[in-house]
This record gives structure tokens, sequence and C-alpha cells, in this order.
């Protein structure tokens, strides 16, 4: 084998285990949300992704996600995410992301339907912060593309994936804040 051949295998094989290494990452945040009465949404569900021959940039998934709903909070759809790469603008991601967040379909409201790309819709904003700070989206995108799927709110935060060295930082970066706000914001609109 030439170099290049084996350069690429390697490659592949590092793909892979970065795959792995995020599937028990997120089989782990699982567990956490379902501890705290946080379902899997969307069965075992967790990339969007394309085999069409025209259409190679979505072989490779963007993101991995976990889509959660819990019956004390039905108008709320949470998500934990693991975002890789942004395929839409290379330029503005500079390292993966580990994002969760929610949406708000309003109060007397159940879940209906939802779109994959909501778990990587922090990458979306003007300007978004990798600081993991819980933040609203921002207003222009909200209203021009979460509006009309009836979503009253949303809400994101990101650290970068590396930050979260096991599942204790994955519990006070992600799961605890996450859980939090959403009881937070569920509090304000009773």
């Amino acid at each position: 084998m030439n170099e290049n051949g084996e350069n690429t295998n390697n490659l592949i094989k590092q793909m892979a285990r970065l795959y792995a290494e995020i599937s028990l990452l997120l089989r782990t945040a699982d567990k956490m949300m379902l501890d705290k009465d946080w379902e899997p949404a969307a069965g075992n569900t967790a990339l969007q992704g394309s085999r069409n021959i025209d259409a190679p940039n979505y072989w490779i998934p963007q993101d991995v996600f976990r889509f959660y709903s819990n019956n004390n909070h039905e108008q709320i759809l949470a998500y934990i995410a693991v975002t890789i790469f942004h395929r839409d603008n290379e330029s503005k991601l500079e390292e993966p992301l580990l994002t969760c967040g929610w949406l708000d379909y309003g109060n007397g409201n159940k879940l209906a339907t939802w779109d994959y790309w909501y778990a990587h819709i922090h990458l979306y904003q003007k300007k978004f912060e990798i600081d993991g700070k819980m933040r609203p989206i921002d207003a222009a995108f909200f209203e021009k593309e979460l509006r009309k799927k009836n979503i009253h709110s949303a809400y994101s935060l990101a650290v970068p994936l590396m930050d979260i060295t096991g599942t204790g930082s994955l519990d006070t970066k992600i799961i605890k804040p996450l859980i939090a706000e959403v009881e937070s914001s569920n509090e304000s609109n009773i």
C-alpha cells in the first residue's frame, strides 16, 4: 500500500473511533436525562444525512444528536448534540462542539413534529458563543425559521467538545444547566 492509501485508511479508522466515542457520550447523556425523566423523543435516531450520489457533502453527518421529551413539560423538545463541523459555513466552527437546548411549543401545546436540524440551531445565530451559557436563539433567525413551525421560543448553549472529559463534566456543563433552564423557564410561564 502506498502512503496516500495508508493515510486514507488511518483517517477512516480515526473517524470511526471518533463516532464510537460520540455514541458513548450520547448514550451516557441518554441515561443521565432518563434519570431526570427525559426520554429520547426520536427512538434511536441520532443523525441525518444522505445516501444520494449527488449529495456527497451530506454523507458524513455534521452533527450527532438526541432529542428528549418529558411528560411534565409536554410543550418542550430538549436536545443534546455533538456538532463536528458546519456544512454551510466551514469557517464559522473552529472545533467540534457539544450543544444543548430546547424549543418551547407554548403552554398547553404538545410536541408535534420537528426537524433534525433543530439540533444545531446554535450555529445559525448571527453571533454564537461557545461559553456554556444558555441564550435565546437570535430573534431574526427565530422569526424567519422557527415561528412558522409554531415554536414560541428556543434556547441553546455550547461548549467545546474537548471540554467534556467524563460524566462529571457532561453533568455540570450540559445536563444540569439544560434541566435547570427548562425548569426555570417553565416556572416563569406558569
